[in-house]
């Protein structure tokens, strides 16, 4: 169950629909409208390699620096996370980096200590192609 908050000023949240009206990914960040900065983002796909998540999460990416005019975007992911590697190809292909590195820094349900990675892209890094 998804809940999705009414309030989205800070927190913007997203479900991806198919066109079976079958929901098959959610995406969520925070704002930071100072600094102009979207960060924390949440990205489940239901369906490993579904591309109509795929184009509804990189058409975010581009209303948070085109229509929002985000200066920064950032992420996070556990280092054995399947998805690092996606997401390596996403800033070779589209600008951005890996910004850090955070060893053993959060404890999962598996009761083991895991490696964060941090990944950004500026608004002037972006390099937006047609999908």
């Amino acid at each position: 169950i998804i809940d999705l908050p009414e309030n989205n000023y800070d927190m913007h949240c997203f479900v991806s629909i198919d066109k079976k009206r079958k929901m098959v990914g959610y995406i969520s960040y925070n704002i930071n409208w100072t600094a102009m900065n979207a960060d924390r983002f949440g990205v489940i796909s239901f369906e490993k390699g579904n591309l109509t998540f795929a184009k509804d999460l990189y058409q975010v990416i581009c209303d948070l620096f085109e229509k929002y005019h985000m200066n920064r975007i950032g992420w996070e992911a556990f280092a054995d996370n399947p998805a690092i590697r996606a997401y390596r190809n996403f800033i070779r292909k589209y600008g951005g980096r890996e910004c850090g590195y955070q060893r053993q820094c959060v404890k999962l349900q598996d009761g083991k200590l895991h490696d964060r990675i941090e990944f950004e892209i500026l608004a002037s890094e972006f390099k937006k192609s047609e999908i």
